[in-house]
């Protein structure tokens, strides 16, 4: 008798529906915490098989928390007319980025100018449609319309008393600052009269422009990759390449948004969780979506400053411009060919990031980047106390001319609001990443193959001769020499030690 109820009790067993979020939750549990898919099928009351399927469909569910949906859903509805949802997600995701405002009646009346671009016939955007569309893509509305539209924190000239304690809690070389500047990577010293006043407010010069991101610690020990921002998915000169000095990315109009600084800051979160770090970063404020993404880190305190400049804004930026301009009209002089006048040739992207990579390694001195800090209020009052290093002195030579040329993209924005065809282009592309044409590449069009290893053995024995050559050689150039080797060993392109 026991056993015929428990059978019909297994039979109607009733069907467990979970939400985005309940499975999210179980595929962390699997992935992180090591248990075996049984005893989470038997916590969650569900089938092992369903725990394998979730599983093998993860990375969907990933993406539709990364894409902002509302994942408190059960059912995730197949969505028509997919170029006209995939623009109005993209204008609401640009007015989140922004701090407007957004109200159902601008998302209705959004909805039927992109509906008239896209030449969309059978559609009616009415309250209903809207509020679904607000309901699917979990977006927070304001009641009621006013006049000013935007919402821009306000800025202080001094950090707020409650960020000043955190810093007795943490060393000065795990406090960082984030700062972000336009440059004009192609401007040549002629050219610094036509780009001088432009702040391209409306995107313009975006093929010749970079938003660079760049962060340090307090003490200056440790300065984090670049952050290099372009237009171009694939450019020419990156062809066959696999790595990187710097984190480059591409953005409409070259233009830092959230989303790019979203996932940069959740890549520098997995680096200090491997290196078992906690760390303090200061970054610009973002409005209301810094919350969003405080909760999601692990390894870094993220804190957003509404002081009117950053840590690095004092004399870092400016330092680092300063070595760039002047590696570019090195670049220039000894690219310069006086039997081709006609087409003179250009820097590429790949050697725009590489002479900044080399200037943000060896250009900026710990001692401006402390001295930033101090300016910036930055004050400890521990066992490591900072010390306030003199400024760079100027480079002789130079005359007034070069202080305007490194001045040049002083008032270029590096972020603003997508237009209604900005935001069809990216909706309607095909994504092709093509690379493109307007950089001078190789003529052979071969693959760049790594040398041979007699060519590597070689120049390694070349470099540690020379090094030994040298009076007063750091032992850390030596050290540096050895881990190259050591790489290139372990990559199978040596295969007999240094003599």
């Amino acid at each position: 008798m026991e056993d015929s109820q428990k059978a019909r009790a297994k039979v109607f067993k009733k069907r467990v529906i979970l939400s985005i979020a309940q499975k999210l939750e179980i595929i962390e549990d699997v992935d992180q915490s090591g248990r075996s898919v049984d005893d989470v099928a038997q916590e969650w009351d569900i089938p092992v098989k369903n725990i394998n399927a979730l599983l093998k469909d993860k990375q969907k569910y990933r993406q539709y928390f990364s894409e902002g949906r509302n994942i408190y859903k059960k059912k995730q509805r197949r969505v028509l007319r997919q170029p006209l949802e995939n623009a109005m997600k993209l204008f609401v995701h640009e007015a989140r980025n922004n701090n407007v405002r957004i109200t159902i009646p601008n998302i209705i009346k959004k909805a039927l100018i992109f509906k008239e671009k896209l030449g969309i016939k059978d559609f009616k955007a009415s309250g209903g449609w809207a509020v679904k569309f607000v309901q699917r893509h979990d977006v927070h509305v304001a009641n009621g319309v006013k006049k000013n539209t935007s919402f821009e924190p306000a800025k202080y000239d001094e950090i707020s008393p409650t960020q000043m304690e955190m810093f007795g809690e943490y060393c000065t070389k795990d406090i960082y600052s984030i700062a972000k500047f336009g440059l004009f990577y192609k401007c040549l010293p002629e050219h610094t009269d036509i780009l001088y006043s432009k702040t391209c407010g409306d995107g313009s010069f975006s093929e010749q422009r970079f938003t660079v991101v760049c962060s340090a610690n307090m003490d200056g020990t440790e300065k984090l990759p670049l952050l290099v921002i372009g237009d171009e998915k694939q450019p020419a000169s990156f062809k066959y390449l696999q790595s990187l000095p710097v984190d480059y990315t591409s953005a409409c109009k070259s233009w830092m948004n959230w989303d790019v600084f979203r996932s940069w800051i959740l890549k520098l979160d997995a680096k200090f969780q491997k290196d078992g770090r906690i760390v303090l970063i200061f970054a610009p404020d973002y409005g209301h979506l810094k919350r969003l993404l405080q909760y999601e880190l692990k390894a870094i305190n993220l804190q957003f400053l509404s002081t009117k400049k950053q840590p690095l804004d004092y004399g870092v930026i400016r330092e680092l411009k300063r070595s760039y301009r002047q590696n570019l009209i090195k670049w220039s002089r000894e690219n310069f060919d006086p039997t081709n006048t006609m087409i003179p040739k250009t820097v590429t992207t790949l050697d725009s990031i590489s002479m900044l990579a080399r200037c943000w390694t060896v250009g900026v001195t710990p001692g401006t980047i402390q001295s930033d800090f101090k300016k910036a209020g930055f004050l400890i009052n521990d066992a490591d106390p900072l010390r306030l290093c003199e400024e760079v002195e100027k480079e002789e030579g130079m005359e007034s001319w070069f202080d305007k040329y490194c001045d040049v993209d002083q008032n270029v924005v590096c972020k603003g609001l997508l237009t209604d065809g900005d935001i069809l282009k990216i909706v309607t592309d095909e994504d092709d990443v093509q690379p493109s044409c307007a950089e001078n590449c190789s003529e052979d069009g071969e693959s760049r193959e790594l040398s041979t290893q007699p060519h590597l053995q070689s120049a390694m024995e070349h470099l540690l001769q020379s090094l030994q050559l040298i009076e007063n050689v750091p032992t850390c150039m030596f050290e540096h020499l050895s881990a190259i080797e050591d790489f290139f060993k372990r990559r199978g392109k040596l295969k007999h030690e240094m003599q």
